[in-house]
């Protein structure tokens, strides 16, 4: 996770290293100095300023919270319980103990992968381990595995496309890194992701769209939740005409 996904974006899990050295690290200081501005300077400019900071670290904050709120798998709108009457002060504390010191879901939940699950699996040089049965298997033999995106039916059918990392699949470029055609109005702007997890050798899915994403047995996916598909299934976009299949290559 970059500085910026971490500051900015309200998407996915967060774990508590990536909180402090990626988020709190840059708020903490600020937020002490607005503290002083109010209790130690006081003056009408100096409760101006401390008003303009609080304005423009306010996105951060709960960017970063949420992300951690995600990581115990709770919603975001779980912060609207400090404002209950008399058990706010609970909840505070709860979330303020959840967010700077308890650990996560184990393993996958609804909001993505386990992200100390991931640290884990990263060597000293920082980049992620390849799976011994799946994308290392040229250890053992001469043909290395790769994890592919394959078209069936639809614009893409007869494509394949190498996962390197996730897939955005939607017609906003902004977004998505496999596009559909402004007319395609059966798919979202962002209608769902795929990558691959090496750890457990499996595919993840997630929808994002308003129309739906399916999978081979016509099992609407749950928006925001993971479903992991083996090598070989197969999931479709809105209707069976938009179909893809994860496979090796």
């Amino acid at each position: 996770m970059t500085i910026g996904e971490a500051l900015f974006s309200f998407e996915g899990r967060m774990s508590r290293r990536d909180y402090w050295l990626k988020g709190a690290i840059y708020l903490l200081p600020i937020g002490l100095f607005s503290n002083y501005l109010v209790y130690g300077v006081g003056t009408d400019a100096a409760l101006g300023l401390s008003m303009f900071i609080g304005f423009i670290t306010l996105w951060p904050s709960l960017a970063l919270t949420i992300k951690r709120l995600h990581d115990h798998d709770r919603s975001g709108w779980f912060l609207l319980t400090i404002l209950i009457p008399l058990a706010n002060i609970v909840f505070a504390i709860w979330i303020v103990a959840m967010t700077w010191f308890l650990r996560g879901t184990v393993g996958p939940n609804r909001y993505g992968d386990d992200p100390e699950q991931a640290v884990a699996a990263e060597p000293a040089t920082g980049r992620q381990t390849q799976a011994p049965s799946a994308l290392n298997a040229s250890v053992t033999g001469p043909r290395q595995v790769i994890p592919v995106l394959k078209g069936i039916n639809g614009i893409y059918a007869g494509n394949e496309i190498e996962m390197t990392d996730k897939i955005i699949i939607g017609r906003d470029a902004g977004m998505a890194q496999l596009i559909y055609p402004s007319s395609s109005d059966d798919i979202s702007r962002r209608h769902c992701g795929i990558s691959f997890n090496g750890k457990a050798g499996k595919f993840v899915l997630e929808d994002f769209s308003s129309n739906g994403t399916f999978l081979s047995s016509n099992e609407r996916l749950t928006p925001g939740r993971p479903y992991y598909l083996n090598p070989g299934e197969s999931f479709y976009l809105s209707n069976v005409n938009e179909l893809f299949e994860v496979n090796f290559r």
